[in-house]
């Protein structure tokens, strides 16, 4: 340590740097000597970034709150900043520099990265810092912050067949490396690659044939054209889609019950097969409710912001998890759209990018303004989460129409009628009167309820009803049940009927699941204490909230409504048939509390029949004409009531119609710590350009002088310069056919993320992309007609001198000198089987199906019959906790989290799946059957099966090899027949009785080979 430098250096900066080492390593060509030239000034963006942010930003970046010394390395206001005589980096100068000194120290105390860190600085790396400050340290803004490019221009290259601009850029690089493209593969291998790639199925073999015979310009043009017409080609799209929006059937956590939300893959389906602007695709599924004249369809795409994991375990606490469920919100609009890692900064700000804790919740505030509970019902399992959208079909609103129209017609006649009583009683159904117990009513504990026989068929949403309660309460409760018609409140979602005290206050809520359908009345007026009461509450079976009044003692109690949103049945489970006092399952009752008396009336009681019954006068009955229209009211309400229950829903997104629900920045994102409040904002990296920039933005119109909401951040993130979203939907389509993207780490477009492998090519694509009106058919042309993509995958094809590059410079093939084969997803292997045998179906949507395996997953189930099991994998039944085995062996995502890109990996057990599982057993015999019924000579049967199994046509040394394994297998099974016979019972398919069965197993085992032979397996 030089003599003189204050201990804040020692002390404040370094010693304090203990969690992380200081450098990253970065991509150079320089000399190994520190202070070496460059033949090339150093780009900060790609060599200098990625340095700081992987070892300097954890202690040193943009999260000051949380860093390990005040020195900052983040800016460079803060790398030069004057800290007493000297600066961390002074540019132009690396031996004034602090920050170059202590990464070449040689004292343990003094030495960045610190021993500690356990990670030592290259040569390489140390020279690129030097260089970088003797060059005037410069910095730059991150590469994926930047605005797009209004236009890329394409480079010259000397590419030999190019055939879309992508080759010119791919060209330019291996030019560059002293490489050259591959050779185009074959035909049969192009359209076998690009038909998985774009319907995940393999070609037909008079598809293959007609290809080979066209020999016009356009017939690889042709090829694509006719996937995307396709119906395969939606569900191919949508299948990667399902991954990224988290989709599976049940709702995840401990319970992990079933939930209906196909309806929203099939949308995904209809979605891509109709080639919706992915500009639409985004906003649709982001704020499809709030846009102009918004449809069934456009709502309906809002589901994906509810496609997460939910909770319904007794005992949990609602705020919890609703902040859960916006947080995955967030945490999948960044990931999907932005590729930010917003889940960095929900405890803290971000250590690597320039994101901060407000950022996330001002994010957050545009998810959570809707009317949704943190729990769904632990009972009635057939309640919706809401908010949630009715699925109507053709005529059905016509009907709802009619139904309204014929009530509002009978409400007229009836508020024309003028009250008048006969001399008729009306009798309550429920009447108890607990005055002559001690103390003059029953003491309320607050944990034992009163609980009286009700017949559960009376809790309709149609039916008028008025409750009474004589009641001594003695403190202003915060929180306390009082009565209901129902078995439970959170456990239950409120259904039914209930009353309670809230803050003082008395509510009531009539609802099939609070809050998003549900009514909410409450008082003005805090509950007197300790005084005896009469509270008295009527709801008059129209399912709106003016239709519940609140009385105390005789009169009418100024109310205000919360929610009028109820739209469903409000009945218990069956069996419950009880009114409850004073307590409830799992809440808090009225302890202390005396009930004196309790009137149940199956009549909606007017003003003056509640003062009579305050006053202890009879109750005395309507008169005929006014009972009779009541009752014709209450029919016309269940016809209606009736229909609208009859229709399935869906979760969906609805804003709240009262006051918007307010969001706060969480204490290290604590649901219990809320702190500041803030408004619907975009990230401050992002939102300066876009925002107000955008003309047909709402934001440009007056968002800014209103609260924004979720339309106004799907169309600025749709904004044609915006610097995120096109470039990460373009990258993950091009992982989608190279394997990896142009950024590697599609996820994580940040600081920490990889630094593009063809920068210009990402941005001419993202570019040409929003400039095609966001078309999803341009730009795959762009890429699947390329000849990058047409390129053999071998890469014997190339010298040996490129080889040696190859294995020296670029092992993983970023350069793309060759196609990079990849293997089959796990939908494809087995859509593959089941194309192969004839047995795949081909229907399109619908519910999920339940293939052989899931008989034996850790939620277990029953197995679809007949087409279900042959159903495309996309409509497997996705169990959060016991998903399909044999997709997970095959390496498909689990899908509890957003998910852009899918491991990778070679197990023993993928071959096990693929030799012993029911489904490829039975497409194996199915196929051998096919064949056999056709071709009677080996050779001739194996070509077939090569053919139908790879696309391509066995060469002769593949013809032998499997000649003699059927030989060899036929002779087995003539000698074991019983094991023949045993072997061919595999599956639901009955075999052909009139094919040999040895024979027919020699040959099932034999496809069953082919379906484990690389050239199936991989995507060559």
């Amino acid at each position: 340590m030089r003599k003189g430098i204050v201990d804040f250096w020692r002390v404040g900066l370094w010693r304090r740097w203990q969690l992380g080492p200081f450098l990253l390593l970065a991509a150079s060509g320089m000399s190994a000597q520190a202070e070496a030239p460059a033949p090339k000034p150093i780009s900060f963006s790609h060599q200098v970034r990625p340095i700081l942010s992987d070892k300097c930003f954890k202690c040193h970046g943009p999260d000051a709150e949380n860093n390990e010394s005040e020195f900052r390395l983040d800016s460079f206001e803060n790398a030069t900043a004057d800290l007493g005589g000297y600066a961390g980096i002074v540019p132009g100068n690396p031996k004034a520099s602090r920050l170059i000194e202590t990464i070449h120290s040689n004292d343990p105390e003094d030495v960045m990265p610190p021993p500690k860190a356990k990670m030592t600085l290259s040569d390489e790396q140390k020279a690129i810092l030097s260089q970088w400050i003797k060059e005037g340290a410069k910095y730059e803004k991150h590469w994926a912050f930047t605005e797009l490019p209004e236009s890329v221009p394409v480079p010259e290259s000397k590419h030999p067949s190019a055939h879309t601009p992508v080759d010119h850029f791919i060209a330019r690089t291996l030019t560059d490396h002293k490489l050259s493209p591959a050779p185009a593969a074959s035909r049969e291998l192009w359209l076998r690659r690009v038909s998985f790639d774009l319907t995940g199925l393999p070609p037909s073999l008079a598809e293959i044939d007609a290809f080979l015979t066209d020999e016009s310009p356009q017939a690889y043009e042709k090829q694509v054209d006719r996937l995307f017409a396709s119906p395969a080609y939606a569900e191919r799209m949508a299948t990667e889609w399902l991954d990224v929006a988290r989709y599976s059937d049940s709702y995840g956590y401990q319970i992990d019950r079933h939930r209906v939300v196909w309806q929203w893959r099939d949308w995904v389906i209809r979605a891509f097969q109709g080639n919706q602007p992915y500009k639409d695709f985004i906003t649709h599924q982001l704020a499809g409710d709030l846009i102009q004249g918004a449809t069934q369809e456009s709502k309906l795409a809002t589901a994906f912001n509810r496609l997460h994991g939910q909770k319904a375990e007794g005992g949990s606490v609602p705020e919890e998890f609703r902040q859960a469920y916006i947080a995955d919100r967030v945490n999948t609009v960044g990931t999907a759209f932005l590729g930010l890692t917003m889940e960095c900064t929900k405890c803290h700000d971000h250590k690597y990018d320039p994101l901060t804790q407000k950022d996330y919740f001002s994010m957050a505030a545009f998810f959570s303004n809707i009317d949704e509970f943190g729990l769904y019902p632990y009972m009635h399992g057939d309640t919706i989460p809401t908010p949630s959208l009715a699925l109507n079909k053709p005529g059905q609103e016509k009907q709802i129409a009619a139904h309204k129209a014929q009530i509002v017609r009978v409400e007229r006649e009836y508020g024309s009628l003028v009250f008048s009583s006969t001399d008729q009683v009306l009798k309550p159904v429920i009447s108890q009167n607990y005055s002559k117990e001690k103390d003059g009513g029953r003491a309320l504990n607050g944990d034992h309820a009163i609980r009286l026989d009700y017949p559960q068929e009376k809790t309709r949403r149609q039916q008028p009803m008025t409750a009474s309660l004589g009641l001594l309460v003695t403190e202003k409760y915060e929180r306390a049940y009082i009565y209901g018609q129902s078995q439970a409140t959170l456990d239950a979602g409120y259904r039914g009927i209930t009353m309670m005290v809230e803050d003082g206050k008395v509510t009531v809520k009539v609802a099939h699941f609070y809050p998003g359908n549900a009514i909410e009345v409450v008082s003005r007026e805090v509950l007197p204490t300790k005084r005896w009461i009469d509270l008295t509450m009527s709801y008059d079976g129209s399912s709106r909230a003016e239709g519940v009044r609140l009385y105390l003692d005789g009169k009418p109690m100024p109310t205000e409504v919360r929610y009028d949103t109820l739209t469903n049945k409000i009945d218990p489970n069956k069996g419950f048939k009880h009114v409850v006092i004073g307590a409830v399952m799992r809440d808090k009752g009225l302890k202390g509390a005396k009930l004196k008396s309790f009137q149940l009336y199956e009549a909606a009681l007017d003003p003056s029949q509640v003062q009579a019954l305050h006053a202890g006068a009879p109750v005395m009955q309507g008169n005929g004409q006014i009972v009779a229209k009541q009752e014709q009211l209450q029919a016309a309400r269940k016809k209606l009531y009736d229909l609208q229950d009859s229709i399935p829903r869906i979760m969906t997104m609805r804003e709240t119609a009262g006051e918007p629900v307010k969001t706060h920045i969480l204490n290290r994102g604590e649901y219990n710590q809320p702190s500041e409040e803030v408004q619907p904002a975009m990230p401050e990296i992002i939102k300066d350009f876009v925002v107000l920039k955008q003309q047909n933005n709402s934001a440009a119109n007056g968002a800014s002088a209103r609260r924004q909401n979720r339309l106004d951040f799907a169309r600025s993130i749709t904004h044609p310069d915006h610097p995120l979203t096109a470039r990460v939907a373009v990258n993950r389509y091009w992982q989608m056919f190279f394997g990896t993207g142009i950024v590697s780490s599609s996820e994580d477009f940040g600081n920490q993320g990889a630094v593009p492998s063809h920068p210009e090519l990402l941005d001419w694509l993202a570019r040409d992309f929003v400039n095609s009106d966001w078309n999803l058919h341009h730009l795959i042309k762009r890429i699947v007609l390329s000849h990058t993509y047409r390129q053999s995958s071998q890469l014997a094809v190339l010298s040996t001198t490129e080889q040696g590059i190859l294995n020296e410079q670029d092992p993983e093939n970023r350069w793309l000198s060759h196609y990079p084969a990849e293997p089959l997803t796990a939908e494809m292997l087995r859509d593959n089987a089941l194309a192969t045998g004839g047995l795949l179906s081909r229907r399109v949507g619908g519910s999920p199906v339940r293939p052989y395996d899931l008989a034996h997953s850790f939620k277990r189930g029953g197995t679809s019959k007949g087409e279900g099991l042959y159903r495309r994998s996309l409509y497997t039944f996705w169990q959060v906790n016991g998903p399909s085995p044999l997709m997970l062996t095959l390496d498909a995502a689990k899908r509890q989290v957003c998910a852009v890109k899918r491991e990778q990996t070679t197990t023993p057990l993928q071959s096990l799946v693929l030799l012993n599982s029911p489904q490829f057993i039975e497409a194996a015999r199915i196929t051998a059957g096919n064949v056999l019924a056709v071709f009677d000579a080996a050779p001739q049967r194996i070509e077939q099966v090569v053919r139908l199994t790879t696309g391509r046509r066995p060469s002769e040394k593949e013809t032998q090899v499997l000649v003699d394994l059927y030989e060899d297998q036929l002779s087995y099974f003539q000698q074991h027949p019983e094991e023949a016979v045993e072997f061919l019972k595999t599956g639901s398919k009955v075999a052909d009785p009139k094919l040999p069965p040895a024979e027919l197993a020699a040959m099932a085992n034999t496809v069953l080979t082919l379906f484990n032979y690389d050239k199936t397996l991989i995507k060559h």
